[in-house]
């Protein structure tokens, strides 16, 4: 039985060596007026918070708001087999979580565990490059139980990133998993496929700064935004945002906005080095949030 009650981040941390990646908390009145959050010292949730595992690091995070409460999942890095898991943290006001329990394990590195939900379903497309696929999952018990459903793409991809417009789905899939350095762009009448690569398809080549995706895209006052993590000089640096000008089956425009970089290394320890994912969510009327990653050495 879950106890929402019994929260595990309440800021007082176990002993354990200084964390690399952890998750943090931003807030502010627009999807670009964020600072981290005055209600809460970030990190929010980091491998500190795992009791019952051996965890080198935490990342990617992506929530959903169901019935009441928020599900937060995100990558585990495990300390003996270093590869990846997917966790899902909980809590009823965004702030306090519960302990993060794995949800879905693999032979190969799991990560960037994009959730979502479609009519009543829920659906995971996580990053699975090592098993050279782009796999979707749906959950028998949401959400701690998920079964394999299709192979979306036999391709070598990370950090991929689904988006529904215009009665079609879109996939932006970086399909240069060491070098971050091309974007490639699908879409497909459902989200099982068939998946078509779009004609304009690579829309990002040789730039390791503008390749790699860093989250969900964005739909804010009718315009639609991406992100990309910023790999110079170092992988994942910080977060560009780009305005996605045009997306159809035959053209893709974008431009990249002027306020970048979007998200970057902060002052505190836990961010201190750099920055590289966010997952947005609109509370109210100017009133947003954002989940976000950070690195501390």
């Amino acid at each position: 039985m879950l106890d929402i009650e019994n929260k595990i981040s309440d800021n007082i941390k176990l002993s354990k060596p200084e964390e690399t990646y952890s998750i943090g908390l931003y807030e502010g009145k627009s999807p670009f007026d964020l600072k981290p959050s005055a209600k809460i010292m970030n990190p929010i949730i980091s491998r500190n918070d795992i009791l019952n595992d051996n965890v080198n690091f935490i990342a990617d995070p992506f929530a959903i708001f169901n019935d009441g409460l928020w599900y937060l999942f995100f990558e585990s890095m495990d300390v003996g087999s270093r590869k990846g898991k997917i966790r899902v943290s909980v809590s009823k006001d965004k702030y306090y979580w519960t302990e993060g329990e794995p949800v879905l394990e693999e032979p190969f590195h799991l990560s960037y565990p994009q959730v979502f939900k479609e009519g009543n379903d829920f659906y995971m497309v996580p990053e699975s490059y090592e098993a050279n696929e782009v796999r979707l999952y749906k959950a028998v018990d949401f959400p701690y139980k998920w079964k394999f459903e299709k192979v979306l793409l036999h391709q070598t991809c990370v950090d991929t990133t689904v988006y529904f417009q215009d009665d079609l789905w879109w996939m932006f899939a970086c399909d240069t998993p060491h070098e971050h350095n091309r974007l490639r762009l699908y879409y497909a009448d459902s989200i099982y496929g068939e998946w078509v690569e779009h004609p304009k398809s690579p829309i990002c080549e040789n730039d390791n700064q503008v390749s790699r995706p860093a989250g969900k895209l964005l739909n804010y006052k009718g315009k639609l935004y991406r992100f990309a993590q910023d790999c110079k000089p170092f992988y994942g640096h910080s977060v560009r945002a780009f305005e996605i000008k045009t997306l159809d089956q035959l053209e893709y425009k974008e431009k990249e906005i002027d306020a970048n970089p979007y998200l970057k290394g902060g002052n505190e320890r836990w961010n201190r080095v750099s920055m590289h994912h966010i997952d947005l969510h609109k509370i109210e009327e100017n009133h947003w949030i954002a989940f976000v990653d950070g690195r501390s050495h």
